[in-house]
């Protein structure tokens, strides 16, 4: 499991904190290289 529901919010597990580390870098050049897509359209 990578987050669990807590009535209206969504917190993350030790190995979804761990996952997330691991990829937040990955997720930051995938929004800046769709952020120049769309600024240079």
């Amino acid at each position: 499991m990578l987050f669990e529901r807590r009535n209206r919010q969504s917190v993350l597990t030790p190995t979804g904190q761990t996952y997330y580390e691991q990829i937040s870098l990955g997720l930051v050049q995938i929004a800046n290289a769709t952020q120049a897509l769309t600024r240079s359209s």
